[in-house]
């Protein structure tokens, strides 16, 4: 019970950042009074030196935290307001740089270098104060002074205890700035018994101004009170400090390890790293005994606690996650273990509760040692990166986002000219994709992008990519796509897309239409099978080799032809694929999809890749060199600068306009029944011919058509012509000689006078003997009577 204190007659503000029991003894000092009696003013009771005492609660330490009861005492006996009494203990540091067990009224020592006894101190700032301490000192996070630029003492200069290890005595009046500490084999009782050694004459190492521990020491000082820690890798995450103290604990504890020992003076500040030495080794030539677990619990002086956690710190407070991982690397790459490697999984040894973010620092960290596909788990290139997932279900979603072969935009770019070839990567890379934070295993990989690849082949080509120069550009590229791809929708599903049956993909009466109207060659068997297997991959996202039976693309001339074949490409053939291509889409009942689909490339930007940027050729130029049509791909791609891949990739983007036809190129290829088609229409051609009876004859006469075009045309659309017999025409021998002779009017003309065609009445003329005419002549070869 707490008895109600009487409001004291003097009355003395604290300091600002003066701890409670400072200012208790301030006050004491001022009043000239035992340090116990001052205390029992402000209904503070004696802990009782009994057994069963720590049932009761009154604790040892009251500047560690106070009932609000307590306080209410205090601050009516002092006149201070409860939260500037509160703030003078450590509860107001409460989750923030210390662990309160707020039922035993102590300090979590295993957690955040907690301590609740003990205190450092600066000797400047005790003799400008007059012997007030500040409640910071207390933090084992405490070694520098930032006013007076040095470190903070952890000992009587006189004694060489520790201060305020155990609370001062109640039966003395406190001498503030001199050392309360009881000389050994002395009464605790007995006022006489302290050591009383001037504190202010501690000496301790003086730094410049600027030095990296002072800003170190400013950084959480600034932490603490806000609570928030959000310098250097927090910055784009900011945590909680006490998540922030617990990276630092860490670092800091493998920074103290024995095997770090050799690296810290190359990265440490030079004058603490060596006066860090200098107390390993005294002068005695005995080496200080190593600590079982270093940096678990805080580190005994202020010196070790600056080199540690300054250095520390330097690593946490760089501007990215991948420039402190470099900073880190020294650190990891003297931890290995036994057999000489640091893993991933070595990180569950630094500490409890350690951040999302040292996990990424450790990671960047490994990069350079790690396997390829570690990297590519780890997602060791990407801002953050992470421990790999274990759902299954991630893999499968993601899976249905990729096709199984790489879009080309994206392989045209990552892979290198002269390596393994295009169809062989781009399966492996999309196979990849499925690693990225997972821990699929590489056939299981291979299997849910459709086995385009096998688990032997995405490991080579990996391996490939990783021992050439441009590996860290096509890992950031990989990495962004794979976070593009879990973030953002993706309008096609390449798993049902690789379920669809292709068997009757673009049939050969549909190519002989597209071909006719586009002015096409329709070609042999074998450039139908081209256009099929090319339209597959389109659709399917799967690699040339998985096209049905009919038209699978297996051997070098096959392939070869593929290659020459997107030079034919016209933009009318083009957009006549795709229409197909949009129509066997919507036959299998997908509908709301586009052909084809590629992510933004602009993810690659900024990247040193391998691969020509297809972005680089001049399109005009491509055009013109194509249409000449003296050289083959490979010559025009070599004159292009580019690739052949890339080449092949823009023509079928960017096909060139189509020369002009012959003649004979326009009959052959179906181009007057293309025209005739673009006039007369199917309905048109049925209502004339079969309601209203016409002849062929009179309707070709009435669209400017040849007559035998236009059965050809009706024949196309399948309209059935009348048969019927026709009287046979004769002709008479002195109306023809007539009309030929004499008249000099052509064959041709007479021809259509009786309504057949040239070649009949040429027949006709040999029946009668009729002489014909040379071409040119104007005159009968002979006369007949």
């Amino acid at each position: 019970m707490i008895t109600v204190p009487r409001t004291l007659p003097v009355r003395l503000q604290p300091v600002p950042g003066e701890a409670l029991d400072s200012w208790l003894e301030a006050v004491a000092c001022r009043l000239d009074t035992p340090l116990g009696d001052v205390m029992a003013e402000f209904g503070l009771p004696v802990r009782p030196n009994t057994r069963g005492a720590c049932l009761l609660d009154i604790p040892w330490e009251w500047t560690i935290l106070l009932r609000s009861a307590e306080v209410d005492a205090i601050a009516k006996a002092s006149g201070l307001t409860p939260g500037r009494i509160t703030g003078m203990t450590l509860a107001h540091y409460d989750q923030r740089a210390v662990v309160i067990d707020s039922v035993k009224r102590q300090v979590a020592r295993g957690q955040l270098w907690g301590r609740g006894r003990a205190s450092r101190f600066c000797p400047d700032c005790l003799a400008v104060t007059g012997g007030r301490w500040q409640l910071s000192w207390r933090l084992s996070w405490s070694f520098a002074c930032t006013i007076h630029h040095r470190l903070l003492a952890d000992r009587c200069p006189g004694c060489h205890r520790v201060q305020r290890e155990r609370p001062h005595s109640r039966h003395a009046i406190p001498k503030p700035g001199r050392c309360a500490c009881r000389q050994p084999g002395t009464n605790r009782n007995d006022p006489v018994s302290r050591c009383h050694h001037e504190l202010a004459a501690a000496k301790t190492l003086q730094l410049p101004a600027d030095h990296r521990a002072f800003k170190t020491q400013a950084l959480l000082l600034d932490m603490f009170e806000s609570g928030i820690a959000s310098f250097g890798v927090f910055a784009g995450d900011p945590m909680p400090s006490a998540v922030a103290l617990a990276d630092i604990k860490a670092v800091a504890g493998r920074i103290l390890a024995p095997a770090v020992r050799s690296g810290l003076q190359a990265v440490a500040p030079g004058d603490l790293a060596a006066a860090h030495l200098g107390t390993l080794t005294p002068p005695d030539g005995t080496a200080r005994p190593a600590e079982a677990r270093p940096g678990y619990m805080a580190p005994p002086d202020a010196l070790t606690t600056a080199i540690a956690v300054t250095t520390a710190v330097d690593i946490l407070d760089q501007p990215t996650i991948t420039q402190a991982g470099e900073a880190l690397r020294w650190v990891t790459d003297a931890t290995r273990d036994a057999a000489g490697h640091s893993t991933p999984t070595n990180i569950e040894s630094w500490g409890r509760n350690i951040s999302t973010r040292l996990r990424a620092v450790y990671l960047a960290a490994l990069d350079p040692s790690l396997r390829v596909t570690d990297q590519i788990r780890y997602r060791t290139a990407a801002l953050v990166p992470c421990f790999p997932s274990t759902s299954a279900s991630s893999d499968a979603r993601r899976s249905r986002k990729i096709p199984s072969a790489l879009w080309p935009e994206w392989s045209l770019l990552l892979c290198p000219v002269k390596s393994a070839y295009s169809r062989i990567m781009r399966p492996a890379l999309a196979g990849s994709l499925l690693l990225f934070g997972s821990r699929i295993d590489l056939p299981d990989a291979a299997k849910l992008l459709g086995s385009a690849t096998d688990d032997s082949n995405i490991s080579r080509i990996l391996q490939i990519l990783r021992a050439g120069a441009h590996w860290p550009g096509i890992l950031h590229a990989l990495t962004r796509l794979a976070e593009h791809l879990d973030a953002h929708p993706v309008p096609i599903d390449y798993a049902r897309r690789r379920g669809i049956d292709y068997d009757h993909l673009l049939p050969a009466a549909h190519w002989k239409q597209i071909c006719r109207r586009t002015g096409a060659p329709l070609g042999r068997e074998h450039r139908h099978q081209v256009v099929r297997n090319l339209l597959f991959q389109r659709i399917s996202g799967m690699p040339e080799h998985l096209a049905p039976a009919a038209y699978v693309i297996k051997d070098t001339p096959r392939r070869t032809y593929l290659s020459e074949f997107t030079a034919s490409l016209t933009p009318a053939l083009a957009a006549a694929l795709d229409d197909a291509a949009r129509a066997f889409l919507h036959d299998q009942g997908i509908r709301g999809e586009p052909v084809a689909w590629h992510p933004p490339t602009s993810l690659m930007d900024g990247l040193d890749l391998p691969g020509p940027d297809p972005a680089a050729v001049d399109i005009e130029l491509m055009h013109e060199l194509v249409m000449a049509a003296q050289s083959n791909i490979s010559t025009i791609a070599e004159q292009l600068g580019t690739s052949v891949e890339v080449l092949r990739h823009l023509l079928q983007r960017h096909p060139p306009p189509p020369p002009p036809l012959t003649s004979h190129q326009f009959r052959a290829r179906g181009q007057a029944i293309a025209a005739a088609q673009a006039v007369l229409s199917r309905e048109e051609l049925t209502r004339l011919y079969c309601d209203e009876r016409r002849s062929l004859g009179e309707i070709a006469e009435g669209f400017g058509l040849n007559r035998i075009t236009l059965t050809r045309l009706a024949n196309e659309y399948a309209i059935p012509l009348r048969r019927y017999r026709t009287a046979r025409t004769v002709i008479d021998r002195t109306w023809f000689y007539e009309q030929y002779v004499h008249h000099h009017r052509s064959l041709a003309d007479l021809a259509q006078e009786k309504a057949m065609s040239p070649a009949n009445m040429r027949r006709w003329a040999k029946i009668l003997g009729v002489p014909l005419r040379s071409r040119g002549e104007s005159r009968p070869e002979s006369a007949i009577d």
